[in-house]
């Protein structure tokens, strides 16, 4: 596997992570952050880059 591969499965493994979590914070009733924030957050931290 190339390192090009790898880093895409890896950034495909944290999605999925991220998702569960979401998803068990949704189960328990845990209060959720907005996307439109989210996205907002994720454009800045792209931008730094």
């Amino acid at each position: 596997m190339n390192m090009e591969s790898y880093e895409n499965n890896l950034g495909k493994l944290e999605l999925y992570q991220k998702l569960a979590e979401g998803e068990a914070q949704i189960k328990n009733g845990k209060e959720l952050i907005d996307g439109q924030t989210v996205l907002e957050d994720i454009k800045k931290m792209c931008e730094d880059k």
